[in-house]
């Protein structure tokens, strides 16, 4: 079966990680946390959305050279949430 996988902010890198695994993911999502970005980017196919706070390019530009697909800022609408993960999912399909 497959799910969408939360995966957790700083500190609990391994954790995140083996929970990407335990399930077959569609989709990773990361908390504000660029490491797990990069211990996931040449781990796995599924796309990656980055979630932060933080309004600065560089965060952005980091999350995107990590492995992120998409990024969105805290806080944001459930839409765009939702709008988000479609997007990702159709790239993923054509990839």
């Amino acid at each position: 079966m497959s799910s969408l996988a939360w995966l957790m902010p700083a500190g609990s890198r391994d954790r995140a990680v083996g929970n990407y695994y335990q399930e077959q993911t569609i989709i990773a999502i990361v908390d504000d946390d660029e490491s797990v970005c990069h211990a996931i980017k040449g781990l796995v196919r599924s796309p990656i959305i980055f979630l932060t706070a933080h309004d600065e390019v560089s965060v952005r530009e980091r999350a995107l050279a990590a492995g992120a697909v998409a990024f969105l800022r805290k806080p944001f609408a459930a839409e765009l949430l939702i709008k988000t993960l479609r997007a990702a999912v159709k790239l993923d399909a054509n990839a």
